[in-house]
């Protein structure tokens, strides 16, 4: 989500409609500018939905019809999608604090750069089979329990819970 400022001129305008042409991944949810008439130094609000179908940046141009000279005009909309990225199940939820304790993390979307964190600490992958199982050792730790948190070079995150006893 984001705000951007659009100028079209002095003038009061007539504005029919707006639209997007990557509607796929940025969604008009409110247009309180479509099929109106601004008055000079007026506003008006459009608010998004980034719902992207794909990761990496993604862009669209929200187009501004209106009868202004050198309409219509143009903003670029931009923002960043993280992949999707879950754990379903933990080979094992607890182990001792001693660590050693190896596992398979069962997921989707695993990066094969992906690091996985047990409480504060990175631990080492033992093997990744691709984008839906990674086999980790832990390290010692305190008893209680702790996030486990494996990160994607995007940023996308997905976590659990891991007990140490």
């Amino acid at each position: 989500k984001g705000t951007s400022n659009i100028t079209i001129g002095s003038d009061a305008v007539d504005i029919p409609g707006l639209r997007t042409d990557n509607w796929e991944d940025f969604k008009i949810v409110t247009d309180n500018c479509s099929k109106r008439t601004l008055v000079s130094n007026a506003t008006c609000t459009v608010k998004f939905n980034f719902s992207p179908i794909g990761k990496g940046t993604r862009t669209a141009r929200l187009v501004v019809a209106s009868d202004a000279v050198g309409s219509p005009t143009t903003a670029t909309l931009r923002a960043v999608a993280l992949g999707n990225i879950s754990i379903k199940k933990l080979g094992r939820t607890s182990g001792p604090t001693a660590g050693g304790s190896t596992f398979t993390i069962i997921g989707s979307g695993f990066d094969k750069n992906a690091t996985v964190k047990i409480g504060s600490k990175t631990v080492p992958v033992v093997k990744r089979v691709g984008s839906v199982n990674i086999k980790i050792r832990t390290k010692a730790n305190k008893a209680g329990k702790v996030s486990l948190v494996i990160t994607n070079p995007d940023g996308g995150k997905a976590a659990a819970v891991y007990t140490f006893n």
